[in-house]
């Protein structure tokens, strides 16, 4: 009776030392940290929530939350996330938005002009994590049979754009419909004339919802001619690009459907797009086309085309419970090896100088961002507050090119 008793008593321990271990494991798995997105691709929030399922984190169950862009984030909130991943640009005062200050050491083997990215020169708030740009693609074909090499320069680009327009045009395809991409058209133009400090001019410009005309005409420099830079210059050599023909009529509404229609068809000489939308085009249709840096005036000194790049920042108010998974989680995703697998999983281009990049594209992009004086935001994200004043940025931009300026 007592060898049954004890044996009961034993087998009950064990019960209820599972039990304990369930509930420890349950309740850890419930107290999670939360991965924030704010606007976000697709791709790379697939990329990420991808890696947050690692066996390495196997001890939490991320949770993720989409935030609203019509205002600026705010991590002292309740319930805010743990982690923000966000475009260089959308935070505008870090400690406003309740960052961390973070360690530099995960990020001492990316690129120096990358690693500017996310600093303020004194404290870092944020590690760069993944690369997009708005490349200049030209059909190769078309190019070879008539012994054309890849144009250096704005000026060579738009003279090659000319002779093809002259026999069947349009020659430059764009789908300026989406926001990000006409956002970064406007922003290579004002680089590609005037460098790096008209770049820098034009992101510190403050936009304002319907207020667009107190900035077309601000001085963001000059160009190589002594010719003035300005928002209304950039806008009105698209306008006359257009008049031309050398753009489509209504390229500013195009969608990537109506670009990668006419790349498909093998009648758009030139496009412009982002490396992001060339990996939602069909394969073949891609491969076609060859990606350089976008072109700039011979004089533009001190080159800083535009990228956007995926950052992502530790909320300072995390309980500490969360804080150090979510700096483990940081520190791999900036790794070597975490690089690589955003690349391969988003297609966008690694920030990491040892990251396998997963084609020539994404190693190319890379390269054009480490030799840049400087990496400077998309302007939608460097001009506007918020998603919601991007947005009518936007809205805004294609209205003057709809009216051909008229009226601004």
């Amino acid at each position: 009776m007592k060898a049954k008793a004890f044996f009961a008593i034993g087998i009950g321990m064990v019960v209820i030392a599972l039990a304990v271990v369930v509930v420890v494991v349950v309740e850890a798995r419930e107290d999670a940290p939360t991965l924030g997105f704010y606007a976000v691709d697709e791709s790379s929030v697939a990329a990420i929530k991808a890696i947050a399922a690692d066996p390495r984190f196997s001890s939490f169950r991320f949770d993720f939350v989409d935030l609203d862009t019509a205002v600026e984030p705010r991590l002292g909130e309740r319930g805010a996330p743990s982690i923000l991943f966000a475009y260089d640009g959308a935070i505008k005062d870090p400690d406003a938005a309740g960052l961390a200050v973070l360690d530099d050491e995960p990020i001492r083997a990316m690129p120096s002009s990358l690693r500017r990215v996310g600093s303020d020169g004194e404290s870092r708030y944020a590690y760069p994590l993944l690369i997009d740009h708005l490349e200049l693609a030209y059909e190769v074909g078309l190019f070879e049979s008539i012994g054309f090499a890849p144009p250096p320069t704005l000026e060579e680009f738009l003279r090659a754009a000319r002779k093809f327009a002259a026999g069947s045009p349009p020659a430059i395809f764009i789908a300026g419909g989406d926001d990000s991409t006409l956002l970064n058209l406007i922003g290579a133009l004002v680089e590609a004339r005037g460098g790096l400090a008209a770049a820098e001019a034009l992101g510190s410009l403050e936009y304002r919802p319907d207020a667009l005309g107190s900035l077309l005409d601000l001085s963001l420099g000059s160009d190589d001619a002594a010719r003035p830079v300005t928002l209304r210059s950039e806008l009105d050599l698209l306008v006359s690009l257009k008049a031309e023909g050398l753009l489509h009529p209504e390229w500013y509404r195009f969608g990537l459907r109506d670009l990668s229609a006419f790349m498909a068809d093998g009648a758009a000489p030139f496009a412009l797009m982002r490396l992001s939308q060339r990996r939602l085009l069909d394969q073949r249709t891609a491969s076609r086309y060859k990606g350089i840096v976008f072109p700039a005036s011979p004089g533009a000194a001190r080159r800083a085309p535009r990228f956007t790049v995926l950052t992502a920042s530790l909320n300072a108010s995390a309980p500490k419970r969360h804080r150090d998974t979510a700096l483990d989680f940081l520190a791999y995703l900036a790794s070597a090896e975490g690089q690589r697998r955003l690349s391969e999983k988003s297609g966008l281009a690694p920030t990491h100088a040892a990251a396998r990049a997963p084609d020539e594209q994404a190693s190319e992009l890379r390269l054009w961002a480490a030799a840049s004086s400087a990496v400077t935001p998309e302007p939608g994200w460097a001009m506007a507050r918020d998603g919601a004043s991007r947005a009518a940025l936007a809205a805004e931009l294609r209205a003057y090119l709809e009216a051909g300026g008229a009226g601004y």
